[in-house]
């Protein structure tokens, strides 16, 4: 049993929800639920020593009251229930009564700390070139840029913002809030979620067109503070709005360049957060 814990809360540890706390060292506040029967695994699940600094809670769930299992979510960075559904005597497709209670607050909650924790992270060399598009020499285009690739990009993120390409993914869906989660390994995008049918249709029609459009190609950081927010409709001053877009495809023959301009969230390099929904302290 307690290899069986080691390894799960190992695989844990890479939750979204909580991997930035984990490689930061920060205490991580765990909430375990359970109905009586899974109730000694639960007991074994919340006592277990942790690799990481963990603050456990424990509750059983046919026995506490809604509002402070609700409570517990909202304190709790991660929360993992365990319970019967299937085999109880009148089964539900909802589950047990005690979870339909609370369900919609549990999917709001999943959603959150799922965009709350999402990262991507990438590895530069020493004396890695950037392209600065500054205005110099280039008297037609829009200064506020600095771009290049990145070959090590992992991890996973959530994308709101818009589209520039001459794919009309702009045209068709604007500007976006939580459009989907996109997955990136070594610099290649090896699936996404979305509960949009439609745009999912879509956007595995633009990666499956071409293998390169799969690839990160561009990883890019808008610096042009003149331009205040996202419309989808003008990609020139788009792709300077402040903050980060990563383009995809256009690296080789057939593939097709499509940006993803990201309306707002955090960047670092090192340790060190020079952007967070805006420029901060001395890189405004």
């Amino acid at each position: 049993m307690d290899k069986s814990l080691e390894n799960m809360y190992g695989c844990l540890s890479h939750h979204p929800a909580i991997s930035d706390k984990v490689r930061n060292d920060e205490c991580i506040k765990i909430f375990i639920g359970s109905d009586t029967e899974h109730s000694d695994i639960a007991q074994k699940m919340h006592v277990h020593k942790k690799r990481f600094d963990v603050k456990s809670d424990f509750a059983f769930l046919e026995k506490t009251s809604p509002d402070d299992i609700k409570q517990k979510i909202s304190d709790c960075d991660l929360f993992i229930f365990l319970y019967a559904s299937s085999t109880l005597k009148n089964a539900s497709p909802q589950g047990p009564e005690y979870l339909t209670k609370i369900r919609s607050f549990i999917t709001e909650s999943w959603k959150k700390s799922v965009n709350k924790g999402n990262s991507i992270v990438g590895y530069l060399e020493k004396g890695h070139k950037w392209t600065s598009i500054d205005g110099s020499g280039n008297i037609d285009v829009i200064p506020g840029e600095i771009a290049s690739h990145i070959k090590s990009l992992n991890g996973s993120v959530s994308f709101s913002g818009t589209f520039l390409s001459t794919a009309p993914f702009a045209i068709k869906y604007g500007v976006v809030n939580d459009m989907m989660t996109i997955n990136i390994k070594e610099g290649e995008i090896i699936g996404f979620d979305c509960e949009n049918d439609e745009f999912s249709q879509d956007f595995n029609l633009y990666l499956n067109h071409n293998h390169g459009n799969r690839i990160v190609e561009e990883f890019g950081i808008g610096t042009n503070m003149g331009v205040k927010a996202l419309y989808g409709r003008n990609a020139g001053f788009e792709e300077r709005h402040p903050g980060l877009h990563l383009g995809l495809g256009g690296g080789v023959k057939g593939s097709h360049h499509l940006d993803l301009i990201f309306s707002g969230g955090k960047i670092a390099f090192d340790q060190t957060v020079f952007f967070d929904n805006g420029y901060v302290n001395d890189f405004r």
